[in-house]
């Protein structure tokens, strides 16, 4: 079912790119989760583009198929420094990290 997926290394030795893979849509099957791991085992870093209507729910169940997720580390500043959930620089679920330089309103 995951013939379809398309690896493109990034580099001589680290990195690939996963084309034809769309995380907005259903959850993915495990025959794909898993050559989605292994492919990230084979390259330890993958880069999966056009992702952009990815909710931060869909994105946390993705990562729960590549091992045990953690809080991100930088929630606790932004949380101190008085950047709530909805501010776009902490998202309501703890092991998601929300990385911009945009703020919810697209500022910077």
């Amino acid at each position: 079912m995951c013939d379809h997926l398309e690896v493109v290394p990034l580099s001589a030795s680290f990195g690939a790119e996963i084309r034809g893979l769309n995380l907005t849509t259903t959850p993915l099957p495990p025959e794909c989760q898993s050559r989605v791991f292994s492919i990230w085992n084979d390259y330890s870093v993958i880069l999966i583009r056009n992702q952009f209507n990815l909710s931060e729910e869909t994105l946390f169940r993705f990562s729960k198929g590549l091992g045990d997720p953690k809080p991100a580390g930088s929630r606790g500043y932004y949380l101190r420094e008085g950047n709530p959930h909805g501010s776009g620089r902490s998202s309501p679920i703890p092991e998601v990290s929300v990385m911009s330089n945009l703020d919810a309103s697209g500022k910077p």
